[in-house]
Parts: structure tokens; C-alpha cells; sequence
């Protein structure tokens, strides 16, 4: 016959007896609905704690500039930009899965070379998540007639 591997051994229980078992019930089951309180708080605030640190990530965006009618961009120094956010990481998660390229309008600028600044008006940036840094932040842009 074998001996069941679940069970404690024989030389456990001769030299422990039943009072082990006894102790492992009562460390697990004694007060259990105070264990359960305890743990479902501890949850709570570990949860709480997790969603309040600030999470910072970067993302490539692509740069368009939109001209006037009769103007077109001849070239520009950089096609993207670097964008660091900062706040929660599920906002920005969200954010970065939407955000792959900005539209910034030049209808304003006569032909020639210009410098545009890209700033935080530059993005539609959600409550909570702020723009640490944005590079370049100035792009050069050159202008012409069509």
C-alpha cells in the first residue's frame, strides 16, 4: 500500500500530534472575519496608493502644418517631436493610444521662413496629465506659393 502524499507523516504527527494541526485552524480560521476586513482594506489602499503615483512616458508625434489657401510647406526642420507626460498611467495610456500626430495651424504666416513654437496649446491634453517637456519646441517652417 502507499502511503498518501497528502497527509502529514507519521513521524510528524508522533512528534507534533494533533496540536499542529490545531494551531494551523486556528492561525487561518480564528477571527476570520477580522482577516477578511483587514485584507480587503489593505487592498483598497494599495490600490488608492498605486492610482496617485505619477507615471511619466514619452511619445514620438508627428508635426503637420496647415497653410492658407495658395501656400504650401516648402520644408520644415523636424517632422516630430518628443512629448514627456506625466500622470496617471491609465490616463496616459489612453492618451498615448490616441495621440500620433498634431495639426498646427500657419494660415497666419506670409511666405518665408518662420519659427513655430509647439507648446502645451499645441496638444489637447486631459485633466490630470501634464506636458513635462516638448522637443524640439520650436520648429522651424518654410513657406512658399504654390
Amino acid at each position: 500500500m502507499e502511503p498518501n502524499k497528502n497527509r502529514p507523516s507519521l513521524l510528524w504527527r508522533a512528534k507534533f500530534g494533533s496540536q499542529s494541526d490545531d494551531f494551523l485552524r486556528s492561525l487561518f480560521l480564528d477571527n476570520l472575519a477580522y482577516k477578511m476586513v483587514s485584507l480587503f482594506v489593505a487592498l483598497v489602499l494599495w490600490l488608492a496608493i498605486l492610482g496617485r503615483r505619477d507615471f511619466v512616458a514619452s511619445q514620438d508625434v508627428e508635426i503637420f502644418f496647415t497653410p492658407s489657401k495658395g501656400k504650401t510647406v516648402i520644408s520644415q526642420s523636424s517632422d516630430r517631436v518628443r512629448l514627456k507626460l506625466s500622470g496617471p498611467q491609465n490616463s496616459i495610456k489612453r492618451y498615448k493610444a490616441r495621440l500620433n500626430s498634431i495639426m498646427i495651424d500657419v494660415t497666419h504666416l506670409n511666405d518665408g521662413v518662420h519659427d513655430v513654437d509647439i507648446g502645451n496649446q499645441n496638444f489637447d491634453l486631459p485633466s490630470g496629465i501634464r506636458a513635462l517637456s516638448i522637443k524640439p519646441n520650436v520648429v522651424r517652417v518654410e513657406l512658399g506659393s504654390r
